[in-house]
């Protein structure tokens, strides 16, 4: 095998920010869920923000 086949199997960042970036989704998700559950002020409509999202 050469050095090549060496660096491609080391290279595989994509799947790990991948993951980072939906548990930072998911930390924000959860913060403005808690923050509009204590403020009522800025309360979301969830079921109109669901139905833009498309879900």
């Amino acid at each position: 095998m050469s050095d090549r086949d060496v660096l491609h199997d080391n290279h595989q960042p994509r799947p790990r920010v991948w993951h980072l970036f939906l548990g930072l989704v998911l930390i924000v998700v959860l913060a403005v869920a808690l923050a509009s559950y204590f403020t009522p002020v800025i309360a979301i409509d969830w079921t109109s923000l669901v139905t833009m999202c498309g879900f």
